[in-house]
C-alpha cells in the first residue's frame, strides 16, 4: 500500500471532519475535567478544614490579644488566604484547566462550522447568480419555451386517436417542482374535449384568485386540492404558498398562464393540446411567516382558520 497516499487520505478525512473532531474532543475533555473536579471532593474538604482551623487560630489569638503588632495579624491572615488559594488551586486546577480546554475546543468547532457555512453560502450564491444569468441569456436568445425544455427535458408529444396531440414534459411531477402543476388525464376534471379543459382551468383560476383575496393566503397544496391535483410533499415540508399582497403592498394574483401569448398556451386554448403545465407566480416558502403583509396592507382580509 502506498504510505504517502494513505497519509494524504487520512489527512484529508481529518480536515473535512475537523469541526466534528474538535467538538467531540472538546466534549470529551469537558466530561473528563468535570470528573476530575468531582473526584477531588475529599481533598477540597481537607483544604476547607485547614482554612477553618487557621481562621479559628486567628480568632482565638484576637480574643487573647496575643498579637505583637497589627502587621503580625495581617501577615497571618494573608498567609491563611495564600495557603487556601494554593490548596484549592492544587485540588481543582488540573480539572478546571482540562474543562476549559474542552470548552475552547467546542467554541473553535462552532467557529469552524460558521466559516464553512459562510464559504459554502458564498459559493452557492455565486453559482445561483451564474445559473440565473445563463437562463437569462437562453431566454433572450432562444425563448422561454426552450429554457423550459432545457430545465425539465424535451416534452413528449402523444398523438391521440382523434388527431389531437398531448404534450407532456418529461418526468416533471417526479421533480416535485412546487410552482408547477401538471393538468392531464390523471386529473378527475380532465376531459376528452380539449376546449373543456381550458374552461375548467379558467374557472379554477378565477375562483382561486378570488379565494386568495378573501383569505389572504393560499398554500400550494390548497391550490392543488382545489383543482384536484395530488399534493406536493416538498410544498408541504417547505410551507410553500402565496399571499394576497407582497412586501410593498402590491396585489398578487393566481395565474395559470393559460392565456399567455405563447405557442404552448395558444395550442391549449385552441384544443390542439389536451394537457397543460400550470405555472404559478409569486410562490414562496415559509408562507406563514409572510402573513405580516396582510396586517400591514390588507387589514380587511379574513384569514381562514
Amino acid at each position: 500500500m502506498n504510505v504517502k497516499w494513505l497519509l494524504k487520505k487520512i489527512g484529508t478525512t481529518i480536515y473535512n471532519n475537523r469541526s466534528n473532531i474538535e467538538f467531540v474532543a472538546g466534549a470529551a475533555l469537558t466530561v473528563v475535567g468535570t470528573g476530575m473536579i468531582i473526584s477531588k471532593a475529599e481533598e477540597a474538604v481537607e483544604v476547607k478544614g485547614e482554612m477553618e482551623n487557621a481562621i479559628k487560630v486567628i480568632e482565638l489569638t484576637d480574643e487573647a490579644d496575643g498579637w505583637d503588632s497589627e502587621s503580625q495579624r495581617t501577615k497571618a491572615c494573608l498567609d491563611m488566604a495564600r495557603r487556601t488559594v494554593c490548596g484549592y488551586g492544587k485540588v481543582y486546577g488540573p480539572g478546571i484547566a482540562v474543562e476549559v480546554t474542552g470548552l475552547v475546543l467546542m467554541g473553535i468547532s462552532h467557529a469552524t462550522d460558521r466559516a464553512e457555512v459562510v464559504s459554502k453560502t458564498a459559493a452557492l450564491s455565486s453559482l445561483a447568480l451564474e445559473y440565473a444569468n445563463y437562463r437569462k441569456r437562453v431566454i433572450e436568445d432562444q425563448g422561454e419555451a426552450k429554457d423550459e425544455e432545457y430545465r425539465f427535458g424535451k416534452p413528449e408529444v402523444i398523438v391521440n386517436e382523434d388527431g389531437t396531440t398531448t404534450t407532456k414534459p418529461v418526468n416533471i411531477e417526479d421533480k416535485d417542482i412546487v410552482d408547477r402543476i401538471l393538468f392531464d388525464e390523471v386529473n378527475p376534471n380532465f376531459s376528452k374535449e380539449p376546449r373543456a379543459n381550458y374552461d375548467t382551468l379558467f374557472d379554477n383560476q378565477r375562483w382561486l384568485d378570488e379565494k386568495l383575496w378573501v383569505e389572504g393566503s393560499l398554500t400550494v397544496n390548497e391550490i392543488r386540492k382545489y383543482i384536484k391535483s395530488p399534493a406536493s410533499k416538498k410544498a408541504a415540508e417547505g410551507d410553500w404558498g402565496i399571499t394576497a399582497v407582497d412586501d410593498e403592498g402590491n396585489r398578487q394574483h393566481i395565474n395559470f398562464h393559460i392565456d399567455d401569448d405563447t405557442d404552448y398556451a395558444r395550442a391549449f386554448r385552441n384544443g390542439e393540446e389536451c394537457s397543460f403545465m400550470i405555472k404559478l407566480d409569486h410562490i414562496e416558502p415559509n408562507i406563514t411567516t409572510k402573513l405580516y403583509r396582510l396586517n400591514k396592507y390588507h387589514s380587511d382580509v379574513i384569514i381562514a382558520q
